[in-house]
C-alpha cells in the first residue's frame, strides 16, 4: 500500500493526469503516499486534491519540498476532509508564507471535519487557534490534539464520518471491472490479489463471463494461480473475442495449464501480449507454447523468462517453431535465446548472432513459404514499392547462378523503369562472395537513389570491396553502408577511405570484425585527411580513429574523443585551416569578452614570447576598462611575463577576478605582482595556485601589499597563498605596529585584506 516517487520530477500538465488516472485505480488500496521534491507544486497539488476522495484509507502523505505557496497549501486544507484515514502529513520545506499557514487552519475550520491527523510536519498549527475557531488556552497543544478538538467538534455539530474500510478481494475485484467498465480500454487490474479461495476466483469467473465482449487487457499477476485455475480460466478467455493483453505472471502455473491457455487463446485474434514469465512452466510447457504459436497469428509479445528450462527444453521450443506451420511475426520473445538453435532449426549460421525478432521474421517470411530462392528474390523485389524502396534479401542464399541473375535482372528492370525507385538493398548473409559482391556492385552504379547498401557476412576480400568503393560516386544519397563480417583487409579499408567523400550524406560505416593491421587503419586514417573532406560520420564501428589524429594533422585534443567527432574535424576542414598565433587568439579573447560580461579568458594560451607579450599589453590598455575577469591559468607567463601583467593592471580598474595559477611565476615575480595589486581596486578573488614561489616570495608577497601605493583591494578568496603564517610581519600604514597586534582574533586572508584596505 506505499506508492514512494521521492525526486521524482512531475511535469504538472504531463504527469499529474497520470497519477490521478492511478489512483483512480488503486486509491482504494493506497495506505502511504510519497512525493517528496517532486515539484508538483500548486496546481499539481490542486488536481491532486480532487483525487483525494478516491484515497479513503490513506494514512501518510509527503509533499515537503514540493514548491508549494499559500494557494496550494489551502486547497490542501480544503479538501483534507476526504483522507478520513490520515495520520501523518509532511509540508515542510515548501514556500508558503505566514499568511497561507493561516488560510489552511482556517480552511480546516470551516469546512467538513479534518482527519485526526496524529504528526504534521511543516506547520505550526498552534499558533493560529483563532482561525481554528478554537480557545486560547489549546495555544501550546500539539497538532494531534488540535485535530481531535477539530474533529470531535464537527462530529457534535451533527456531522459524521463516513470511513471506507479495506475492503475484502471479493469487493475489489468487482469494484476492478465497474471501474473498466467506465473506461475507453476496458482494462482490468487484478494484480496480486490472492485468489486461492475458491470462491473469490469463482467471482473472476463471473465478472469475466458478464464482461467478455468488452474485456480487452486482464492483469493478473501475482494472484497464486495454479493448473486448476488456468484450466478454468481458459473456456473463459476464449470467449473474449477483444482480449489484447493478458498477463498471469508470478503464478504457479504448469503444462497442463498452459496447454490450455494457449489453446483455447488461439480463438482471441486480437492477442498481442502474453505473459507466462516467472511460473512453473518446464520444459513440456514450453514445448507446447512452441507447438501451437502458429495458432496466434497476431502475437507480438511472449514472455516465459523465469521458469525452469534445460537447454534440451530451448532446443525442443526451437525446433518445434521451424518445423511447424509459420509462425508469428514476434517482437519481443524473453527467457529463450532463439539464436543458440539455429542449426537445430536449420537456420542460415549467420543467424547465429540475430535477436529473437529477427528470426521469427526469418521463419516467418522464409521458413513458412517454402519458395525457392528465385521466388524470394522476384517476391522481395516486387515488394519494394510498399516498402519506401526497400529489398531485404538478408539470408536468401544467392550462390547459385540462377538466384544472382534474378536479382542482376531485377536490378537492371528497376533502372530501366525508375532508378529513384530502389533505395534500400539488404545483402546480409547471402553468401554472394566476391564474384557475386562486383557484378551487384557495377549493376547498382544505376541506382542514384541508394541509401543503405548492407553487405555483411558475405566473405568478401580486398578486391570486391575495391569494386564497391569505385561504386560509391554512383550513390550521392548513401547514409548506410555495412561492410561488417567479411574477411577483407587492408587495400579494401583504403579504398573506401579515398572515396568515401563522394557519399556527403553517410552517417554510418561498418567495418567491424574484418582483418585490418595497425598500417592500414592508419593508412585509412590518412586517406580520409588528404582527400576532399568526408562525410560527417555518426557511426564509424570498427576502427579508433584518435589513436592516429596526429598522422590526420587534427589538434592533439582530440585524442580522447569519438569517431563521430574526429569525422566531424575532418568534415569541417579543420585539419587544414592555419592556427591562430597567441597574439590573435588574445585579440580575439579581449575582444570577445563584451559578449560574455567583461570575461576575458586566455586561459592555456601561451604568453612567453614578445609578439603575445606586447599583443596582452596593448589589448589591457586599450580595452582593460571593461574587463571583470581575467583568467589566464596555465599561459607561461613567468617573471617577466607577471611583471609586464602587473604594471598593466592599472588599466583595468574594474577586475574582480584574476586568475594566474600554473604560470611558473617564482618569488621576483610574485612580489612585483603584490606591488600593482592595489591598481585593481575592485578584485575580489586572485588564483596565484601551482606557481614556483617558495615560502620566501610569500613573505615578501606579504610585506609587499601593504607598502603600495594604495591601501589593497578588499580580496575576499586568495587561492595558492596563507597569509596567515606572516601576519607578524605585515606592517600597518601607520606605525610600526604589525598586523598581527592590530587584529583580533583569528585571521584569515580575507579579514587581512579587510584590514589592510581599512588602514589605507
Amino acid at each position: 500500500g506505499k506508492v514512494n516517487l521521492n525526486f521524482i520530477s512531475i511535469a504538472v500538465e504531463r504527469h499529474v493526469p497520470v497519477l490521478c488516472e492511478e489512483l483512480g485505480i488503486m486509491g482504494v488500496d493506497l495506505e502511504e503516499l510519497w512525493l517528496r521534491a517532486s515539484g508538483i507544486g500548486d496546481v499539481g497539488l490542486a488536481r491532486l486534491c480532487q483525487c483525494l476522495r478516491d484515497c479513503p484509507n490513506l494514512r501518510v502523505l509527503i509533499l515537503s519540498e514540493c514548491g508549494i505557496s499559500d494557494a496550494g497549501l489551502a486547497a490542501l486544507g480544503r479538501d483534507l476532509h476526504h483522507l478520513v484515514q490520515l495520520e501523518h502529513l509532511d509540508v515542510s520545506r515548501n514556500r508558503f508564507a505566514e499568511e497561507g499557514q493561516r488560510g489552511f487552519a482556517s480552511s480546516l475550520a470551516s469546512g467538513p471535519a479534518p482527519p485526526r491527523v496524529k504528526e504534521l510536519i511543516g506547520i505550526e498549527l498552534n499558533r493560529y487557534t483563532t482561525e481554528l475557531g478554537l480557545p486560547g488556552e489549546h495555544a501550546e497543544a500539539k497538532a494531534e490534539q488540535l485535530f481531535a478538538l477539530l474533529n470531535g467538534a464537527r462530529l457534535i455539530q451533527g456531522q459524521e464520518i463516513h470511513v471506507a474500510p479495506n475492503r475484502g478481494p471479493v469487493d475489489r475485484i468487482r469494484g476492478k471491472f465497474a471501474k473498466a467498465a467506465t473506461q475507453d480500454t476496458f482494462l482490468v487490474n487484478l494484480n496480486f490479489i490472492d485468489m486461492q479461495d475458491p470462491r473469490v476466483f469463482g467471482v473472476v469467473l463471473e465478472e469475466i463471463d458478464a464482461h467478455r465482449e468488452n474485456l480487452a487487457e486482464l492483469w493478473l499477476r501475482g494472484c497464486a494461480l495454479q493448473d486448476a485455475a488456468a484450466l478454468q480460466l481458459a473456456p473463459r478467455l476464449k470467449q473474449c473475442e477483444k482480449l489484447e493483453q493478458l498477463l498471469l505472471s508470478e503464478n504457479a502455473i504448469e503444462t497442463n495449464g498452459v496447454r490450455a491457455l494457449v489453446l483455447d487463446l488461439a480463438l482471441c485474434p486480437r492477442l498481442r501480449l502474453l505473459f507466462l514469465n516467472h511460473n512453473r512452466l518446464g520444459d513440456g510447457g514450453l514445448l507446447c507454447v512452441g507447438e501451437n504459436l502458429f495458432r496466434h497469428g497476431g502475437l507480438k509479445e511472449l514472455h516465459v523468462t523465469g521458469n525452469t528450462f534445460s537447454h534440451e527444453g530451448e532446443r525442443g521450443f526451437a525446433k518445434a517453431l521451424a518445423s511447424g506451420p509459420t509462425p508469428p511475426k514476434i517482437l519481443t520473445l524473453t527467457g529463450v535465446r532463439l539464436n543458440r538453435y539455429v542449426r537445430d532449426m536449420g537456420l542460415p549460421v549467420g543467424l547465429g548472432e540475430a535477436s529473437n525478432a529477427d528470426i521469427f521474421n526469418f521463419l516467418n517470411d522464409w521458413r513458412g513459404n517454402q519458395r525457392s530462392t528465385v521466388d524470394k528474390v522476384q517476391g522481395a523485389f516486387a515488394q519494394r514499392s510498399g516498402s519506401s524502396g526497400k529489398v531485404n534479401l538478408n539470408f536468401a542464399d544467392l550462390s547459385e547462378s540462377d538466384a544472382l541473375t534474378a536479382v542482376l535482372e531485377a536490378i537492371e528492370k528497376i533502372g530501366n523503369e525508375d532508378e529513384r525507385n530502389l533505395q534500400d538493398v539488404w545483402f546480409r548473409g547471402c553468401n554472394l562472395g566476391d564474384a557475386g559482391t562486383r557484378s551487384v556492385a557495377t549493376a547498382l552504379r544505376g541506382a542514384s537513389g541508394l541509401r543503405e547498401v548492407v553487405l555483411s557476412e558475405n566473405r568478401i576480400t580486398d578486391g570486391s570491396v575495391i569494386a564497391v568503393a569505385d561504386s560509391l560516386g554512383s550513390w550521392p544519397n548513401l547514409a548506410v553502408l555495412d561492410l561488417a563480417s567479411n574477411g577483407f583487409s587492408d587495400a579494401g579499408l583504403l579504398a573506401i577511405g579515398r572515396n568515401m567523400h563522394l557519399c556527403p550524406r553517410l552517417h554510418t560505416l561498418s567495418v567491424n570484425e574484418n582483418v585490418f593491421s595497425p598500417d592500414g587503419v592508419r593508412a585509412f586514417a590518412v586517406a580520409l585527411a588528404e582527400a576532399p573532406p568526408p562525410p560527417a560520420l555518426h557511426e564509424l564501428r570498427g576502427i579508433r580513429l584518435n589513436r592516429h589524429v596526429r598522422d590526420m594533422q587534427l589538434p592533439p585534443a582530440l585524442d580522447d574523443t569519438t569517431n563521430a567527432e574526429i569525422m566531424d574535424a575532418l568534415h569541417n576542414d579543420l585539419h587544414r585551416k592555419k592556427k591562430r598565433t597567441s597574439a590573435q587568439r588574445i585579440r580575439r579573447k579581449v575582444e570577445k569578452s563584451e559578449e560574455l560580461s567583461g570575461l576575458a579568458n586566455l586561459n592555456f594560451i601561451k604568453i612567453d614570447h614578445e609578439e603575445a607579450l606586447d599583443m596582452m599589453r596593448d589589448e589591457m590598455a586599450r580595452q582593460g576598462a571593461r574587463l571583470t575577469e581575467i583568467w589566464a591559468r596555465g599561459c607561461g607567463l613567468g617573471d617577466e611575463g607577471i611583471a609586464a601583467f602587473a604594471q598593466h593592471l592599472r588599466f583595468c580598474p574594474n577586475v574582480k577576478n584574476l586568475i594566474l595559477s600554473e604560470n611558473a611565476i617564482g618569488d621576483d615575480g610574485l612580489e612585483t605582482l603584490a606591488e600593482y595589486l592595489w591598481c585593481a581596486p575592485q578584485l575580489e578573488s586572485l588564483d596565484i595556485s601551482g606557481n614556483r614561489f617558495t615560502p620566501a616570495g610569500e613573505r615578501a608577497f606579504a610585506i609587499a601589499i601593504a607598502r603600495g601605493e594604495s591601501p589593497p583591494p578588499p580580496l575576499k578568496v586568495l587561492r595558492g597563498l596563507d597569509l596567515t603564517l606572516y601576519c607578524g610581519e605585515i606592517k600597518m600604514s601607520r606605525g610600526e605596529m604589525s598586523l598581527a597586534e592590530a587584529m583580533d582574533g583569528a585571521a584569515t586572508n580575507a579579514s587581512i585584506f579587510a584590514a589592510l584596505h581599512r588602514a589605507g
